[in-house]
Order: C-alpha cells, then sequence, then structure tokens
C-alpha cells in the first residue's frame, strides 16, 4: 500500500512539473503565449486546413510526413487556436514522463528514481525550440521503445506484443521524419543481433509481427494518399525532400551554432551523460548496456548531424537516451558507494536548472514580439476589402502570419516558397505561373520586391504589374494596377 501511495503521489509531482514546464517553455502552443513559431506555424497551418476539410499536399503542402500534421489535425477539429495541440504536447510529455519514472524505479528503488524523469523533461523542453516539432513527438515513441528494450533487457525475450509495438512506434516516427527513428532503429538493431546469436528461432515470428505493427500504421496512410492523388507528393515529403534537404544543407553546414550556448551547453552536458553512463556500466561489468549506451549514441548523433544543420531542436532526440544513462549513473553510483558519480549526476542537474532559468528570457523577449508583431498583421491585412481577401497571394509571409488572419491560401505552396525553392525549384515555377495565370489582386510579401530578386521573373511581374500600398514589420502589401500580359 505505502508502495502505490508513493507512485501515486510520484505520478503527480510528475504532472505538476510537466504542466509548469510546457507551459513556460512549449511557448509554440502555450496558452500563455501567442507565438507559434516557424515550422510549428507551418504543422499549425497545415492541421487547420486539414480540419477545414483540405486535402493534404494537395490543397496545402509542406515537407513532412503526414503524422505531424495529423497530429495537429486532430485537436484543432475540437478546440480553436493551439490550446488543442499545446494539451496533446502535455499528454505525450507527461506520459513519457511517467514510463521513464517507471523504468527507473525497476533500477533504483528510492525517491532518486525521481530524478531521472526531471532530467528527461529539462533536456527536452531546453532544446525543443518552443515546441511542436516532429522530434518532440517521435521522443514519446522513442520512450515507449526504451521501455520495452529495458524489459527485454531484464527477460531477454521479445514477445508478439512487443514486436508488433516497435513496428508501430517505428512507422509512426518514419511517417512524421525519416532521420527522428534513430534510437527506435538501434534498439531494434541491437535486439536483432543478439536474437540471431542468442534466439534464432524466434526472429521469423519476430520480424512477422513487427511487420504487421508497420502494416497497421502504414496502409491507411497508402489507402488514403491513393484515394486523394497524392501518394507520390506524400513520398516526396516525407523521404525525397530529406535527400535533397541534407545535399542542400552540405553547402553551409557548421557543427557549432552561432548564439544558443546555453542549449549548446545542455546539448553537450546530455553527451556528457551517455558517456558518464557508458563508462558506468562498463566499470560494472554490464558490458551489453553499456555497448548498447554507445552503438544508440553513434547512431543518433549520425542521424542528427546528418541533416547537415545544426538546428537545437534536432537535439532533442538525445533527451531520451540522456533519461535512461541517468539511471544507471545513479544505480552504480548508490550500489558500488562511489560518491563521485552521484556528485556527477547532482551537478548535471543543478546546471540543467539553471540553463533552463536563463533560457526563460527568451520567453519573455518571444512573448513581447508577438504582441507587437500580432499588431501589425491586423493592420495590414485590414487593408484589404473583406470581399477581396480570398484574391490574395502570400509570397514567403510566416506561417503566423496566416494563421493568425485565417489567409486564404490558394496556391499549395503557402509559405517561406524561396526557401523551400531551393530544394525543390519546380515550387518557384509553380508561384511565378500562378500569379502569372490569375493574376491575383492583392499581393502579400515578407521581402520588399525592388530589393528582394530570389526569383527574378516573379519580381517583375509584380514591379510591372502591382503598386506597393503599404508595409510594417509584418511585411509588405501590393495591389493590382494592371492586367498581367
Amino acid at each position: 500500500m505505502q508502495k502505490k501511495k508513493l507512485f501515486i503521489n510520484s505520478y503527480i509531482f510528475l504532472a505538476g512539473a510537466s504542466v509548469l514546464f510546457m507551459l513556460l517553455f512549449a511557448y509554440n502552443t502555450s496558452p500563455l503565449f501567442e507565438y507559434i513559431g516557424v515550422d510549428s506555424g507551418m504543422y499549425l497551418v497545415m492541421g487547420k486546413a486539414m480540419a477545414q476539410g483540405k486535402t493534404l499536399y494537395s490543397d496545402l503542402f509542406d515537407h513532412k510526413g503526414p503524422i505531424i500534421f495529423i497530429i495537429n489535425m486532430i485537436p484543432q477539429l475540437f478546440i480553436d487556436e493551439t490550446l488543442g495541440v499545446w494539451l496533446i504536447e502535455l499528454i505525450l510529455i507527461m506520459t513519457s514522463a511517467i514510463i521513464i519514472y517507471k523504468i527507473a524505479a525497476r533500477h533504483v528503488d528510492n525517491s532518486l528514481s525521481l530524478i531521472v524523469p526531471l532530467i528527461y523533461i529539462w533536456v527536452t523542453v531546453t532544446l525543443f525550440n518552443g515546441g511542436n516539432y516532429t522530434e518532440e513527438y517521435s521522443n514519446f515513441f522513442s520512450v515507449i521503445s526504451l521501455y520495452i528494450f529495458d524489459k527485454w533487457l531484464r527477460n531477454k525475450t521479445v514477445t508478439m506484443q512487443m514486436s508488433y509495438i516497435f513496428g508501430l512506434c517505428f512507422t509512426f516516427v518514419f511517417f512524421m521524419r525519416p532521420n527522428n527513428v534513430a534510437l527506435i532503429i538501434s534498439i531494434i538493431v541491437f535486439i536483432g543481433i543478439d536474437m540471431i546469436k542468442n534466439n534464432p528461432q524466434k526472429i521469423r515470428s519476430t520480424l512477422i509481427f513487427g511487420f504487421l505493427g508497420i502494416i497497421t500504421v502504414t496502409l491507411p496512410i497508402i489507402i488514403y494518399h491513393l484515394y486523394t492523388g497524392t501518394l507520390y507528393d506524400m513520398f516526396y515529403a516525407t523521404v525525397l525532400h530529406n535527400i535533397k534537404y541534407c545535399q542542400v544543407g552540405a553547402e553551409h553546414f557548421r557543427l557549432l551554432p552561432n548564439g544558443n550556448s546555453p542549449q549548446l551547453l545542455c546539448f553537450f552536458i546530455a553527451l556528457g551523460i551517455h558517456i558518464v553512463g557508458m563508462c558506468t556500466c562498463y566499470s560494472s561489468n554490464n558490458i551489453k548496456l553499456g555497448n548498447f549506451i554507445l552503438f544508440s549514441s553513434t547512431v543518433i548523433a549520425f542521424a542528427i548531424l546528418i541533416g547537415k544543420r545544426p538546428y537545437m531542436y534536432y537535439w532533442t532526440l538525445l533527451a531520451p537516451l540522456t533519461a535512461y544513462c541517468f539511471i544507471f549513473i545513479i544505480k552504480y553510483g548508490i550500489k558500488r558507494k562511489k560518491r563521485y558519480q552521484s556528485a556527477i549526476a547532482l551537478t548535471l542537474v543543478v546546471i540543467l536548472m539553471g540553463i533552463n532559468s536563463f533560457g526563460a528570457t527568451e520567453v519573455t523577449e518571444k512573448k513581447n514580439y508577438i504582441t507587437e508583431y500580432k499588431h501589425n498583421v491586423h493592420k495590414m491585412y485590414n487593408r484589404i476589402p473583406d470581399d477581396e481577401k480570398d484574391d490574395c497571394f502570400a509570397y514567403n509571409i510566416p506561417a503566423m502570419f496566416i494563421y493568425e488572419v485565417d489567409l486564404y491560401t490558394p496556391c499549395k505552396y503557402f509559405t517561406m516558397q524561396t526557401w523551400m525553392a531551393k530544394i525543390n525549384p519546380d515550387i518557384a515555377n509553380v508561384c511565378t505561373d500562378y500569379v502569372k495565370n490569375n493574376h491575383p489582386e492583392w499581393v502579400l510579401s515578407y521581402f520588399d520586391f525592388k530589393i528582394d530578386n530570389s526569383n527574378p521573373e516573379l519580381t517583375h511581374i509584380i514591379n510591372t504589374n502591382y503598386t506597393q500600398v503599404y508595409h510594417n514589420d509584418s511585411g509588405y502589401l501590393y495591389q493590382k494596377v494592371n492586367y498581367l500580359q
């Protein structure tokens, strides 16, 4: 009874911590803020459009797999604005924290096991750039896979149910962003190699049920996109774009970004915990676990760096393994009475707390920025007559603008067109042809067409046939003065 009460109290504590951290740091969707972010804003716009009946990849297009858009769509069917998406994020990170606590409680039978899920939450919210990114949602399925792995590590048995769940988790993450499957792939490969050596007779049934898990997610996605005629677009957005994205990223790759020093410090602390955890396992004769930490850390690092861009939210993918490593730092530190290991663990926790406290200033800055930005957005958009608002083409306008005013997007490439055209030049042609053939009454642009020449043909059309009627910090507004020739 006393143990059950301890677990319940721990769950309540973790739920409260999750709410607090997500209110403060998931600022892309948090009810305390109105800032929806760049990539997060695109997912919110896509989800809102789908909730309004538009077809994915046909009416609106973004270069990610369909799962991230479905996650953003479902809550917007029932709750306006971003609150519903934030609640989904909260539930997932809360559940992840509880799962990690249950893993820790298997190994550390005292209150120190509560430190581990807090480490997970802290590392996650420090790195995830305001939340509602594929890496954040991918971590939920990675944590589930890690829970099953830890169970396998104790029992050395892979059940049909475990294989099926691995298949589900892998496919959900793959159809968000393939790069994010690193930890799940590491677990599957590690268990697979062990089975080949020690239990080859079970490989066939394990593969069958894993494949059933993959089919459970994949089949409905394929059927939907076959029905809507967007199967290739889905495949391109999910897989091919990532390949092209890496090629473009290689042109300006930097391992260490300028600025973001608190998040960068957190990244190296996370890697430090991996190294300490690995060495602790080796020194405690837990060779198999040490090998797993080494293998999975290498695979995750490769998956992060293969994108050729040092974005902080990529490094969120480290958080589940970081928490798992921390469990064994604590476990073997207590078991072998090595106080220095506990001291290292405590020091790292204190540093992470300090990083988050320092990072809170950025949250305040975003709150101040978005208030002024939204004022400018409405001031700009209100200059378009109500009966002409659907005859407006947005070019490079941030998703925050589109989401705030519920701007109609007649061209499926609805934002960041110049950036996406670097990866797919056809996008520039589609946008140019739309303006050339439909000559919309109004054009909104984030950049001044008199200066910006990223799309020379479109720039010429706008400067020849449109006149700039207004601009502020949210962009530039152009009105048609001549019919296009």
